[in-house]
């Protein structure tokens, strides 16, 4: 499923990085059954591990577009002042 996730990234002025990450319904349902923030956080968690990123999510938005199959997940990636972010 992770290489199916097509990803959008913002640099906002801020600091903070915006990401956008779409998922195919087919694969997203494959491994979660409800679209909730508890799906989109693990999803989210399993994602930054994969590609190596020490972003740390904050407002986290999930959206399921049933006309276009996608879920959409939406967040707030923060770096400044971070250690080495451990998921585990």
């Amino acid at each position: 499923m992770l290489n199916s996730i097509k990803e959008t990234r913002i640099r906002e002025d801020n600091g903070l990085h915006r990401i956008t990450l779409e998922v195919p319904e087919k694969d997203f349902f494959e491994a979660y059954d409800e679209v909730d923030e508890h799906s989109a956080y693990d999803l989210l968690k399993q994602y930054l591990l994969y590609r190596e990123d020490d972003g740390r999510p904050k407002n986290v938005d999930i959206n399921y577009n049933k006309n276009s199959h996608i879920v959409t997940i939406t967040t707030e990636l923060h770096y400044l002042g971070n250690d080495h972010t451990d998921y585990n």
